[in-house]
């Protein structure tokens, strides 16, 4: 990979960053816009999240409605301080799925210059992180706890 002092030449023009509002996952972020801001990239950070539906008498659109708000407004909280003060560009998505599956998809698509994700989410099931590291073409970032 060709690059210099300043800047890497990455594949893609965005990081992708999975988080669960947790404060590991909270620290990749942080780390992800750090690295957008000095790359010049934008920031796509998702909540991948499942549907349990076990004991619910709410409606599953509802429910699913009601997790996404949620979520929005988690992620407002925590939007100004760790990404509009970096000064990136960034969206934020709340997905359906197995966080495996939700970053699979994503680097699918293309785009990417690497996925940033906490340790804590990256060790949710060894047998995800092996599959993650099999299928992710894009560089993997796993950020440890606690790590500033």
């Amino acid at each position: 990979m060709k690059g210099t002092e300043d800047t890497l030449h990455l594949p893609g023009n965005t990081i992708l960053c999975p988080i669960d509002f947790s404060e590991p996952s909270l620290d990749a972020l942080r780390w992800a816009a750090q690295l957008a801001h000095q790359q010049h990239l934008h920031v796509t950070i998702i909540y991948p999240y499942r549907l349990n539906v076990l004991n619910r008498k709410e409606d599953l659109v509802q429910m699913k409605k009601n997790i996404d708000q949620d979520a929005a407004k988690n992620f407002e909280k925590i939007a100004k301080g760790l990404l509009e003060d970096a000064h990136v560009t960034y969206d934020f998505r709340s997905e359906v799925g197995f966080m495996n599956d939700r970053v699979q998809e994503h680097v699918r698509k293309g785009n990417l210059s690497m996925v940033v994700l906490s340790k804590k989410m990256a060790l949710g099931s060894k047998d995800n992180l092996q599959e993650l590291i099999d299928h992710a073409d894009v560089p993997l970032v796993i950020i440890p706890t606690h790590a500033n």
